[in-house]
């Protein structure tokens, strides 16, 4: 195949967190320096919009454009919990919230129209209506940082992964936490997607293992998916049977689900660890943010859906031949229940700078690699593909 397109973005300073625009190709940047970054991408290549500095001395932790087509601003959020609403055409502040949050910032997502919703250190997720930055729920669903989350459309619920190793599900219409996942576990949760038209729930962990829940069933997983040598920092869906990866080993790999398989790998980051992955709306674009200070962008092909994307091998790349294809799916585990079936009961980085290495940054790496899959190295150099051919 004829590799894709590639754009890469040199920020100059540690990258928190990247979003897509839900109807424009405009990809906004979160800077560890507070900056917020705009550029509008396209075929012919890479355009400013902004550069604005929405947190001086503090840094952004998280962005979200609200999912309503007609956004024009963007949400901020920020070590010191305070949010910021940026207008995209602009760059001006728009509207200010401080002390938002107890603690600090560490991801936000978009529900449904204006509402958002923002995990923070302290495991606490606020649901704010944009319209009049008002707070509509407010839980507390994990004892450690919240560290991803996902909003499930069909079912009208989010989801929330933590530090404590523990996985939730929030219901707005009914406006608390309907289920959440045993605790009794030593892995961290880092990231969360959901897959096969909304049966399984996927969870990547600071082992490598990738978790998979089928929905409905929230005490423990129902199947384990090892095969990444370092943590499972970032994941986006490509379809119903794909996900991409972001591994703090700086790879970034296609992983078939269920049968489980480790498809190839994308491309690379050198060794940096992957921070954020963002799929654009018309899935066309991938934006991968490193701790080598750079956001890369690439083009997945039509032919890619159901496991393989454009430049990358056809069959499992050497490195997934040498870490195996991980657990098989367990018999019937696909057949999960069907979307509107019974749910079950109700149950309640590192820093470039030192001066920037706080609290919830060392909390975040603290204990990451410690038990981790041993690292093996197999042609790590010469499995990246075309996707990203220049790097």
């Amino acid at each position: 195949m004829v590799g894709s397109p590639v754009h890469t973005l040199d920020f100059g300073a540690d990258i928190m967190d990247v979003g897509w625009h839900p109807s424009r190709s405009v990809l906004a940047g979160a800077l560890i320096s507070g900056s917020l970054h705009l550029h509008t991408i396209s075929e012919e290549g890479v355009s400013s919009l902004s550069c604005v500095e929405v947190f001086p001395g503090a840094s952004l932790r998280a962005l979200t454009f609200p999912s309503a087509h007609s956004s024009e601003v963007v949400l901020a959020a920020s070590s010191e919990g305070d949010l910021a609403l940026v207008a995209v055409e602009t760059g001006q502040v728009s509207s200010r919230l401080p002390t938002a949050h107890d603690g600090s910032l560490t991801c936000a997502r978009p529900l449904n129209g204006s509402m958002v919703a923002c995990g923070d250190e302290g495991g606490s997720v606020k649901v704010w209506d944009l319209r009049s930055m008002q707070a509509v729920h407010t839980w507390t669903p994990h004892g450690d940082y919240v560290s991803g989350m996902t909003w499930h459309e069909p079912q009208q619920s989010l989801l929330s992964v933590s530090g404590d190793g523990t996985l939730a599900r929030m219901d707005p219409r009914a406006k608390k936490v309907k289920n959440k996942s045993d605790d009794d576990v030593d892995d961290e949760l880092l990231s969360v997607v959901v897959v096969k038209s909304g049966r399984k729930v996927v969870c990547g962990t600071t082992t490598g293992v990738l978790n998979i829940w089928s929905w409905g069933y929230w005490n423990d997983c129902s199947d384990r998916f090892p095969g990444h040598p370092e943590s499972v920092e970032a994941m986006v869906k490509l379809d119903e049977d794909t996900i991409v990866t972001g591994s703090s080993d700086g790879m970034l790999r296609v992983v078939s689900l269920q049968p489980n398989k480790l498809v190839g790998v994308l491309g690379e980051h050198a060794d940096y660890p992957i921070e954020r992955l963002a799929l654009r709306s018309d899935g066309q674009m991938l934006a991968s943010a490193s701790h080598d200070q750079t956001v890369k962008l690439g083009l997945p092909a039509e032919e890619g859906r159901g496991g393989v994307l454009e430049g990358a091998e056809a069959s499992a790349s050497p490195e997934a031949d040498a870490l195996g294809s991980g657990s098989s799916a367990e018999p019937g585990s696909d057949e999960g229940p069907a979307e509107g079936a019974s749910e079950g009961s109700d149950s309640s980085e590192e820093s470039s700078s030192s001066d920037e290495g706080d609290a919830w940054e060392r909390k975040r790496r603290r204990g990451k690699g410690a038990h981790r899959i041993p690292s093996k190295q197999v042609a790590k150099k010469q499995s990246s593909g075309a996707f990203f051919a220049d790097l």
